[in-house]
C-alpha cells in the first residue's frame, strides 16, 4: 500500500513525499523477502522512474545497476509485472482502462 500512496504523491508532484514512501516500502520489502527478490526489483523500478522523471540521473543510474543485477540473477522481466498489475488494476478499477500505466516506461532498463 505504501507504494500506491507513493505513486499518488508522484502524480501530484509531491516528489519528496513520494520518494520517502518508496524508500520506506523498499526497506520493508527487503527485510521481508531479501534484497534480490523480484518484488524488490519492482519497487526499485518505481523509485528509479521517480528519479528519472525528476532528472536525478545519478540516483536513477544507481537504481538501474541494482535492478540490472536482480534481473540477471532472477531472469526477471518487468513486463511480467505489467501483465499482473494490469489484471489487478482492472479488477480494482471495475475493468476501466486508464492512463495509469506510465509507471515503468520512462526508466531505461537493461532490455532497452
Amino acid at each position: 500500500m505504501l507504494n500506491r500512496l507513493a505513486e499518488l504523491y508522484k502524480k501530484q508532484g509531491k516528489w519528496k513525499e513520494s520518494e520517502q514512501l518508496y524508500k520506506r516500502a523498499l526497506s520493508i520489502r527487503e527485510r521481508a523477502v531479501g534484497t534480490e527478490h523480484p518484488l524488490v526489483a519492482y519497487l526499485l523500478n518505481d523509485l528509479g522512474v521517480l528519479y528519472f522523471d525528476q532528472g536525478k540521473q545519478t540516483e536513477a543510474e544507481h537504481i538501474q545497476q541494482r535492478l540490472s543485477h536482480i534481473i540477471e540473477r532472477t531472469n526477471l522481466s518487468l513486463n511480467e509485472r505489467d501483465n499482473r498489475n494490469a489484471a489487478a488494476d482492472d479488477y480494482y478499477d471495475g475493468g476501466s482502462d486508464s492512463d495509469d500505466d506510465d509507471n515503468y516506461y520512462g526508466f531505461p532498463t537493461p532490455d532497452s
